[in-house]
């Protein structure tokens, strides 16, 4: 395990050490997109990445998940029909 450096002291060691985090941030980033762009075809492939269960099934409509914003807007059309229906009584 390497040690870590106190940090740099003169102007010459501050430009060394910024070269050095950005090429170890830049190497860690080309490493991570790697793999993300490697096993993305796969994972698109498997059963149940689209809007379908594990066994490649259409989910029923009570068992779908939304995310926060759709509820809200279902919430909201909700209250306006039944707004529309009280008032034309």
């Amino acid at each position: 395990m390497r040690d870590v450096p106190s940090g740099p002291k003169t102007p010459e060691q501050l430009i060394f050490f910024k070269q050095e985090l950005h090429d170890r941030a830049t190497s860690v980033l080309k490493r991570t997109l790697k793999l993300i762009n490697g096993q993305l075809d796969e994972l698109i492939q498997k059963k149940g990445c689209d809007a379908s269960n594990m066994f490649d099934e259409e989910v029923l409509p009570t068992e779908q998940e939304f995310s926060d914003d759709e509820e809200e807007k279902e919430a909201k059309r909700q209250r306006k029909l039944l707004l529309r229906r009280r008032r034309d009584q």
